[in-house]
């Protein structure tokens, strides 16, 4: 009788975990996590940037329907809008406000899906100048070319880096912009001055250009700020004038006029 109760209580004792076989447990599953866990994270960031890329390409899309509609000419900004032609109001605003966007801008009724304005990387954690995604647009329009025409936007434009070296790219119309600079001090759909491309998508950040095309851009960080964003691109009228994108088109088809 002692003999089979022993043989029970041994039993017993193999059937269950030690502290020091669960501690073991415990770390081989914490390093298969961290193991497993950054390629994951690395995954979904490639997903966010398929998405986003997706994202411009549409945009862009709607940008050349609406032209099609309007005598080729690109949808206005809040710099260019023309009162005489309602048609020809902001893009992502129209007549409204930041509550009233997208579905206020002219061009929603050629992309009438919220979520293509939104990068899937940004996180929707309110308005502010830290914040991520406003949860309305995280995409903004070169208002250089506000009310252009298809046709007199150049194919490629120039960057210049922090050490002057100029690289030959294509030509920025619609980017993801970088938080900061979208969410405030005045959240617009506007990309000029100091604006600055997202850095989000592997330190870099991806543009539309006229074509269709997307391009994966790190704009640089300049010392200082005043130099920074749009300033960096330059590209050339239909007048033959080097311009800066930065400026911002201060009346509807400026670009075409100078």
């Amino acid at each position: 009788m002692r003999r089979c109760s022993q043989a029970s209580t041994q039993a017993a004792r193999r059937g269950g975990f030690t502290l020091v076989e669960l501690l073991v447990v415990i770390g081989i599953i914490a390093l298969l996590m961290s193991i497993l866990l950054p390629a994951l994270q690395k995954a979904r960031a490639s997903a966010n940037a398929v998405k986003c890329e997706s994202n411009l390409r549409t945009l862009m899309l709607s940008f050349t329907m609406w032209a099609s509609d309007h005598h080729q000419h690109l949808p206005g900004t809040l710099f260019s809008a023309d009162n005489v032609h309602p048609d020809y109001d902001d893009w992502l605003f129209g007549k409204g406000t930041f509550d009233d966007c997208p579905q206020a801008g002219t061009v929603y009724n050629y992309v009438n899906t919220a979520e293509v304005y939104l990068c899937p990387q940004m996180e929707s954690n309110g308005r502010g100048r830290l914040a991520g995604s406003n949860g309305k647009f995280d995409y903004a329009f070169f208002s250089m070319f506000g009310g252009a025409k298809l046709t007199s936007i150049p194919s490629e434009s120039q960057l210049t880096d922090l050490s002057l070296h100029v690289t030959t790219m294509p030509t920025p119309v619609i980017c993801q912009e970088n938080a900061y600079m979208i969410n405030g001090p005045s959240a617009d759909g506007d990309h000029s001055g100091t604006d600055q491309i997202t850095h989000v998508h592997n330190k870099g950040g991806y543009y539309a250009s006229i074509d269709g095309a997307v391009s994966f851009v790190i704009e640089p960080d300049m010392p200082n700020r005043l130099a920074n964003g749009c300033w960096q691109w330059t590209s050339r009228t239909p007048h033959g004038n080097m311009q800066i994108l930065g400026s911002a088109g201060t009346s509807w088809d400026w670009w075409d006029q100078n």
